[in-house]
């Protein structure tokens, strides 16, 4: 699903991140505000997708004092209707202004994106306690990608339920494993760990009952597992939904259910700086924990200010791809210019087909304009070298880079359709790249030959060609798909793409899945920069230097695998070697007089603002 625009309710982008510090002053009539305005632009297909009914003080607002026996009946039916009165008078737990708004929303899907250190588990739990103890057989799911975690919200629950007399009288069953809390009224709430590692897996949370699921760090938990809560939803068509996290930069079905307002998540985003507590010490303190003391970094992003910045480890950076974005299409049948030149990146793969990507440069700036996809079957080798051919033919490529991984088989059938017809030229556009192997470039400064490692170089490549502006995409294929979706859009690749881990040598090791468009993309991009480019008109960053490659001899590229790897290894080591409530107590009594301002708001009548 290609990404509409996105505008968030709270837009601190607007702002450059300052906190709002007060609440909204309307809560519901801002939230319909906001809908609507996004309906009139045409990035929602409905004036108000949320399901909810309205402030939680609506029904309150209809009660009176004389419908009751007594006003301490009357008293005790709107605190146990209210979240946040009932958590001041159960706990002594004041909300703040974030926390509140959260709570007094009724939207059947609640997305939160909240930083680290303002009580986004804090809140999440008296939501929690408050639906179980209000409502008879109220089941509720917990799930978080950590046993850790689990543990600490139920160290949480068991926190406040210590706090209630109420709460305590009524917990009839306690187990830690797996983590279970039931009351009386026969409401239960159990924990699951949906981690990759964990013992729980999928298959116990899909065969679970609830009401309500909580899903902690969302972002977090993979593909799997979330399917296994999607099934539960979409078998319950009652259940209600609270996912909270702070970003990891990467595309899934958090940031899906965020940017799309169509879904009905009702987004709710505050930084950590919304803390009352905020200061230049706890700043102070949050940038040198996140190495964000001179700029901030990825973890800064994700972590205060609860941004999709880029994913740690990311390797294209979500603001420059941002800044590349343009309103076209790249599955429809391109023609080309006569003032432009064309390439052709191409990457085989056993299981996933053919993926090519036809590239339009004018020397500097690089636009992809077609992308062909030749699913796998029997005859994938012969039609995509008859594709290739095709296109060839029609677009007059001046350069066609190929993964030689697994096409080495194409790779003979095209030099040999080249001998016979020589005005393809394809001894002089067909060039292979092999990314376990090594490319020698030369050094522009001092004219020196330095071997790199291919598949980092071109990388590397691609992504500074990106950060200097040198690189168009299509918002068509800003995707929201899922991990393995074979559907994932070229950019949506572009913003998952990573690295993992380094290998013992200090070589980057990148995440493997639905990159295949990708990979195509960047064969195409620094294939050209590599043998056509003025590279001196391209400021590259330090990560590397301007360099032009130097053809490798055909015997060097058809030496023995088992040399070369040893050779790398040994060259390897060698750079690297060189690198440098109890009532009488007076709690109770101001606790009291904070309650009854709530209350007194609630009671008060139609005005359905932020209490």
């Amino acid at each position: 699903m290609t990404r509409k625009k996105y505008i968030p309710e709270r837009n601190y982008y607007e702002r450059g991140f300052k906190p709002f510090k007060a609440p909204l002053p309307d809560l519901c009539g801002h939230c319909k505000d906001y809908y609507r305005r996004l309906y009139e632009q045409g990035i929602t297909n409905s004036p108000f997708p949320p399901k909810c009914e309205g402030h939680v003080a609506n029904p309150i607002a209809r009660l009176r004092v004389e419908d009751f026996p007594s006003e301490e009946e009357y008293f005790n039916t709107i605190t146990d209707l209210d979240p946040v009165s009932w958590a001041m008078k159960e706990f002594g737990w004041e909300a703040r202004f974030y926390q509140q708004e959260v709570l007094s929303c009724t939207s059947k899907y609640k997305v939160i994106r909240q930083g680290r250190r303002s009580g986004k588990t804090e809140g999440a739990v008296v939501g929690i306690l408050h639906k179980v103890f209000t409502n008879s057989n109220y089941p509720v799911l917990i799930v978080a990608p950590y046993e850790s975690q689990i543990n600490v919200i139920f160290e949480i629950i068991d926190k406040f339920v210590g706090k209630s007399e109420r709460l305590q009288n009524s917990l009839e069953r306690k187990h830690q494993r797996p983590q279970l809390r039931q009351l009386s009224n026969g409401s239960v709430i159990k924990g699951f760990c949906a981690g990759a590692g964990s013992s729980s897996k999928s298959d116990k949370i899909r065969g679970q009952d609830a009401k309500l699921i909580y899903a902690d760090e969302f972002d977090y938990i993979p593909d799997k597992e979330l399917e296994a809560i999607i099934a539960i939803i979409m078998s319950h068509p009652d259940v209600n939904l609270w996912a909270t996290s702070t970003p990891t930069g990467e595309h899934k079905r958090f940031y899906h259910i965020v940017v799309n307002k169509d879904l009905g998540y009702k987004e709710f985003w505050y930084t950590s700086m919304e803390n009352p507590h905020w200061d230049a010490e706890m700043e102070a303190q949050l940038r040198r924990e996140y190495n964000a003391e001179k700029s901030d970094t990825p973890m800064w992003v994700s972590e205060v200010l609860a941004d999709f910045g880029v994913q740690q480890d990311g390797v294209f950076l979500n603001h420059y791809i941002d800044q590349a974005l343009e309103d076209y299409s790249i599955e429809e049948e391109r023609f080309p210019r006569h003032d432009r030149k064309y390439v052709l990146g191409v990457d085989w793969n056993e299981t996933a087909g053919t993926h090519t990507i036809i590239v339009e440069t004018d020397g500097t700036h690089f636009r992809p304009i077609q992308k062909i996809i030749i699913p796998q079957s029997e005859f994938t080798q012969t039609k995509s070298v008859e594709k290739i051919l095709q296109l060839h033919r029609k677009w007059q490529f001046c350069g066609i880079y190929i993964d030689a991984g697994f096409g080495s088989v194409q790779i003979e059938l095209l030099k040999k359709a080249g001998a016979k017809e020589r005005r393809l030229r394809m001894d002089k556009v067909l060039k292979a790249f092999t990314m376990q192997k090594m490319i020698e470039i030369r050094d522009p400064i001092d004219g020196s030959t330095v071997r790199k490692h291919t598949k980092p170089f071109l990388v590397n490549t691609l992504a500074n060609a990106l950060a200097e502006g040198l690189i168009t995409l299509p918002r068509s294929e800003d995707t929201s798909e899922s991990k393995n979706s074979p559907r994932m859009g070229l950019v949506q690749q572009m913003r998952n793409f990573k690295v993992e881990s380094y290998s013992s040598y200090g070589l980057p090791k990148y995440s493997q899945g639905q990159e295949h468009t990708l990979t195509a993309f960047m064969l195409a991009v620094s294939g050209y920069i590599l043998h056509h480019s003025d590279l001196s008109k391209i400021n590259y960053s330090s990560r590397i230097s301007v360099e032009r490659l130097v053809d490798v001899p055909e015997d060097k590229l058809r030496s023995d695998i088992i040399n070369e790897i040893i050779r790398e290894q040994v060259e390897s080591e060698m750079n690297r070697a060189h690198m440098t409530v109890t009532t009488n107590s007076p709690e109770v009594a101001r606790r009291t007089l904070k309650l009854g301002g709530r209350l007194r708001n609630l009671g008060g009548g139609s005005s359905r603002r932020n209490l």
